[in-house]
């Protein structure tokens, strides 16, 4: 129970603050003279740190689905943004792809993790944790090549080091942003976007972490409380009779009903405010 109130909390407070990004919003779309807006500054995960301080084992609690290779519900923010830190902290970019990254790395990475988070030590765990690592890997170089094409020469490229990038990994994405296979496969991804049919407007949650939220969650979140009773059959060493099981059963069931709505007004929230965001910029 305590599990799943701390859950119903976060997402109630993730609501506020959505709100209040919105009110803010109608009152900065006032006819006023436009400015340019400060962008988002990099993560470098202290709330992340501050958070698992205030936990007793240091850990954060994060839901990682048997059949998907993401992080779901409330804590999956915290997941994505202290890995997004590790990655950087770790994967070096003096290499072409991720699958050059060396295996040493890797490791650290779903160590700390690991150390960081409430899951399992298993292989789907490990699967998800580099998957998603990859995925960021690619953002931040995606993130660097924009960083790149901001210069005509070389030179003015070389001089212009980004932020959390040696001088040695610059070089190296220099010379490798400005290659034949480079520039062919931008060519190529850039082909493929164009095609691609529908657009993500929600901000940093995938497809998949909003399909399942918004239809799996609530049962994962009932199984787990359900085994809390211990077993399905009542017996004399158990003080949870058949009676106080179901009526447990029933105020569950209720609560997830509204953790589902939550969820969905949250989710249109976010879609609305991330819409009017990219058609105010």
């Amino acid at each position: 129970m305590a599990y799943l109130y701390s859950t119903v909390v976060t997402i109630m407070k993730t609501n506020a603050h959505v709100s209040a990004s919105v009110e803010s919003a109608g009152v900065i779309s006032n006819p006023q003279p436009r400015q340019m807006r400060k962008g988002r500054g990099k993560t470098r995960g202290f709330l992340i740190q501050k958070k698992r301080k205030n936990n007793l084992n240091g850990k954060l609690e994060v839901i990682i689905p048997p059949d998907r290779t993401i992080a779901v519900g409330p804590g999956a923010n915290n997941f994505v943004a202290e890995l997004s830190v590790t990655v950087d902290q770790n994967a070096k970019h003096d290499v072409k792809t991720w699958k050059k990254v060396s295996d040493l790395a890797k490791e650290r990475i779903v160590a700390h993790m690991l150390d960081a988070f409430e899951i399992t030590d298993t292989q789907h765990t490990r699967e998800t944790i580099l998957h998603t690592a990859n995925n960021l890997y690619r953002y931040r170089r995606s993130r660097l090549h924009d960083h790149f094409k901001k210069f005509a020469t070389k030179e003015e490229r070389l001089q212009n080091i980004p932020e959390d990038v040696t001088e040695v990994e610059w070089k190296f994405l220099v010379d490798y942003f400005d290659s034949d296979p480079f520039k062919r496969m931008s060519a190529r991804n850039k082909i493929n976007k164009a095609k691609q049919g529908i657009n993500h407007i929600c901000g940093r949650k995938s497809f998949g972490a909003i399909s399942f939220e918004e239809t799996q969650l609530p049962a994962v979140l009932f199984n787990i409380i359900t085994n809390l009773s211990g077993s399905d059959e009542a017996s004399p060493a158990n003080p949870m009779d058949d009676i106080m099981v179901s009526k447990l059963h029933l105020i569950i069931l209720d609560i997830f009903l509204f953790v589902q709505l939550i969820l969905l007004l949250n989710h249109i929230k976010e879609c609305c405010m991330f819409s009017w965001l990219h058609l105010s910029s």
